[in-house]
């Protein structure tokens, strides 16, 4: 199916990394995408307790610390990581989407539901995720199905959801 007008794409391509930049080995590579999965798999396990917890932030946030400590990046928070939104008020947070990192690190941080594609929904592993993390799925080849997502979106942000949007819609080099 051809891109429509209002499809996002990334002029990303081989050319838009240095060739200087730092590679890690095939076994660093390998352990670190295992533990990433266990990771993953810890946050599926634990998913059904999401909805007995009283206060389900804490292990949001250690689910998505792990995966990103699995990975060996890190995290540092430069300011107030409350956002500065009163407890149970719906906020729509926007920001750049860089890398599919984004959203791990704003979970890490702050748990709150996204804006996705649609496609992520059928994603292994990650889709289940998702979905169970409330995600608002975009479909971005129906414009159709805006005014419904939109609805959707509206109702998660008066319900007191924090919303997280990447106009974009891409990442980007």
């Amino acid at each position: 199916m051809s891109a429509h007008p209002w499809m996002p794409s990334s002029p990303c391509g081989p050319g838009c990394v240095a060739s200087t930049m730092p590679t890690v080995g095939r076994l660093r590579r390998g352990i670190r995408l295992a533990r990433a999965v266990g990771a993953l798999l810890t946050g599926l396990l634990v998913a059904p307790l999401l909805v007995l917890l009283p206060n389900r932030e804490p292990l949001v946030r250690f689910v998505f610390r792990s995966v990103l400590h699995a990975l060996g990046a890190t995290v540092e928070v430069h300011g107030d990581d409350t956002l500065g939104v009163p407890p149970h008020r719906g906020a729509l947070v926007v920001d750049n989407h860089v890398s599919w990192l984004d959203i791990v690190v704003i979970n890490a941080v702050h748990p709150m539901r996204s804006v996705a594609k649609r496609e992520i929904a059928s994603w292994p592993l990650v889709g289940a995720l998702a979905s169970r993390a409330g995600s608002v799925y975009l479909d971005r080849e129906r414009l159709r199905a805006l005014p419904a997502t939109v609805a959707e979106l509206a109702a998660a942000l008066r319900a007191g959801s924090l919303v997280n949007a990447c106009p974009e819609g891409t990442t980007w080099c």
